[in-house]
């Protein structure tokens, strides 16, 4: 179910580096949110999918129902608005402020605290009209100022209620240790952080280490950074180790074996889990981000699966949308040339969908089958279990495929059928007494 790679190693005209990390944040981002790219609505839906199970798992009485969601490198909250539009498309604030209205319409209300922390001033008044137009405005606070230096007051107020921390830093802004000591290290049951981790920095700043040419003052500086980032140097080793000067993809790869010491390191650190989800801007392109959950509970591997499936069925109509509009028909019959219609484009994305899911289906329907070899039950609020059900579905597939693989291999008797009114998450998946099928 792995999606190939397009990797871009070079590394010359890399961008200019700047002289401290402070500057480092403060980058003009005036391009970035002038349009709303694919990788964004990856991360979007992402978020949004996966708030809401969030603050129903944690917010219950002991918190008085009350969750909070911090966002970090918060924007101005919106994208511009494009030709004909009133309004731009939803940011991570927009996105989170929605939720936060829903939740609130619940039985029983749930309390969504959002906090939104900006450096930059101008988009720091942008995301304050922006909240200011929203219901619910009264639930959140728009901080101007750096997210190094307001975090640890904001992380104090939260005392020991549940909270979602959405970390998307520019570059290498962000400090580990504020990460490990502040964040995952707060003093509370349900904790969680979203980091977005730009892979394309890491292969960057990694090909300057393998590009085999003397490195400069400004490079070191450079390569500096990213130790603070990641925390140690080890990184260094974990690149050089992996890549392969000249070969295609080599430093994108690279830059993922980092990524994956880097959770190690978090992990060992904090006793956190992990769950990376690979943002690229089309399918068969290189990862340039890893949309990554920090997590202690196995229930949030499940949620947090089913919200990266989600997102990604979103991502993939959007793909799929701009590629037909680009073209000026759809998917092309080009000596017909039939415009693009809302209804033919439905009907040509659920064929793939259908697709997508037979495959999904027989995916973790193998994976299952495999486990049942030598298991009795696997576990699906266990991080472990859920993540080898899933396997290279993971992320892709979410509950309903997985309901399915359960049935049909409930029929063939290889396991037991499931108790269909209880939750799948509860759920434990025993394999049928000796299982014949199995033989």
């Amino acid at each position: 179910m792995s999606i190939p790679g397009e990797h871009d190693d070079s590394v010359q005209n890399q961008p200019g580096i700047r002289d401290n990390e402070q500057e480092m944040e403060m980058v003009n981002h005036d391009d970035f949110w002038s349009r709303k790219q694919s990788a964004a609505v990856l991360k979007h839906a992402v978020l949004g999918n996966y708030l809401t199970p969030f603050v129903a798992m944690t917010a219950g009485e002991r918190s008085d129902y009350r969750a909070w969601y911090v966002d970090a490198y918060a924007g101005p909250g919106e994208y511009a608005a494009e030709d004909g539009e009133k309004e731009g498309q939803p940011g991570s604030p927009i996105v989170a402020l929605g939720t936060a209205r829903s939740l609130a319409e619940k039985t029983p209300p749930r309390d969504l605290q959002c906090v939104f922390i900006e450096q930059d001033p101008a988009h720091a008044q942008t995301l304050s009209a922006v909240v200011q137009r929203s219901a619910a405005r009264r639930k959140a606070r728009v901080i101007q100022g750096a997210a190094q230096s307001e975090l640890t007051g904001v992380i104090a107020a939260m005392g020991k209620d549940p909270a979602l921390t959405f970390l998307d830093p520019y570059g290498t802004a962000l400090p580990y240790s504020l990460m490990r000591d502040v964040i995952l290290g707060r003093d509370a049951k349900a904790n969680e952080v979203l980091l977005n981790l730009n892979i394309t920095t890491l292969w960057r700043i990694g090909g300057i280490l393998g590009s085999g040419r003397k490195l400069t003052a400004a490079d070191q500086k450079t390569v500096d950074l990213l130790d603070v980032f990641l925390g140690e140097s080890s990184w260094r080793d974990v690149f050089l180790s992996t890549f392969r000067r000249g070969v295609p993809g080599s430093a994108a790869t690279a830059a993922l074996a980092v990524a994956e010491h880097f959770r190690d390191c978090v992990k060992r650190d904090t006793g956190y889990e992990s769950f990376a989800i690979d943002v690229r801007k089309a399918p068969g392109h290189a990862p340039i981000f890893q949309l990554t959950l920090f997590y202690r509970s196995g229930y949030a591997a499940y949620k947090f699966a089913d919200a990266a499936s989600h997102g990604h069925e979103q991502w993939r109509e959007f793909n799929m949308r701009t590629e037909a509009r680009k073209n000026g028909v759809l998917f092309a019959d080009a000596l017909l040339a039939e415009d693009f219609s809302e209804e033919s484009f439905a009907a040509e994305f659920k064929t793939t969908e259908d697709k997508l899911h037979l495959d999904l289906v027989r995916t973790i329907e193998a994976n299952i089958r495999d486990l049942m070899l030598t298991r009795t039950r696997v576990a699906l609020n266990s991080d472990a279990d859920i993540k080898a059900v899933y396997g290279e579905a993971l992320g892709i597939g979410r509950e309903k495929h997985l309901r399915a693989a359960w049935d049909s291999l409930a029929k063939q008797g290889v396991v037991q059928p499931r108790v269909k009114s209880a939750k799948m998450h509860h759920a434990r998946i025993e394999r049928f007494g000796t299982a014949p099928a199995l033989r």
